[in-house]
């Protein structure tokens, strides 16, 4: 709460309880584990994990940063960015996703049909809106090294409001690593100014 950022881990295995940990009877050296029971009706329906990094418990996980909406102080006006980019290091291919806060988009015929079969009419929304709002801008840097560097995303749009979002993976142990994120800068300039209302 004091450096007011949150951290949210996601799994596949759905309806998990609390994790509990495994007692430890004074070992040297004893690893922390914990177990997670499970209501999936499945034969591995207890999930466990050990306090460690190490290559024998190797675990690919997805580290994913999402950003607030931002205006940039002015609500009204339209923006243009130019570039943004991400300061990070990790050995592993960096995802970056731009998504403009909007309220109305157009939906062709080729989307729902690129779509199909996994877009039936139960899945589908309302007529005006029928798909969920499309992430406009996504660019992939292909994997590096784990050096320190800035990975620049060369994406102009037009927007009023933005949130980004830079995701890359890491196994936790010291082949795919380190991970770390440090900074998203953005390039931004005013474009257009909102016609004036008339009362």
């Amino acid at each position: 709460m004091k450096t007011k950022v949150w951290t949210r881990w996601d799994t596949e295995a759905r309806y998990i309880g609390p994790a509990v940990a495994i007692p430890i009877r004074g070992e040297v050296n004893a690893v922390p584990e914990y177990v997670i029971a499970s209501a999936v009706s499945a034969a591995t329906n207890i999930y466990g994990f050990r306090d460690i990094i190490d290559l024998s418990n190797a675990e690919t996980i997805t580290c994913s940063i999402k950003t607030k909406n931002y205006d940039y102080g002015v609500p009204h006006r339209y923006k243009r960015l130019m570039w943004w980019g991400a300061d990070i290091s990790t050995m592993s291919a960096i995802t970056g996703i731009l998504q403009p806060i909007i309220i109305g988009f157009s939906v062709t015929w080729d989307q729902l049909l690129a779509g199909y079969p996994t877009i039936t009419w139960d899945t589908l929304q309302t007529w005006d809106q029928p798909l969920t709002v499309p992430v406009v801008s996504m660019t992939v840097v292909p994997a590096q090294s784990s050096l320190r560097k800035f990975v620049k995303f060369p994406k102009s749009i037009r927007f009023r409001q933005i949130n980004y979002t830079v995701s890359f993976t890491y196994d936790g142990t010291a082949v795919s690593g380190p991970a770390r994120f440090f900074t998203i800068t953005s390039i931004i300039g005013t474009k257009e100014h909102v016609s004036k209302s008339l009362t």
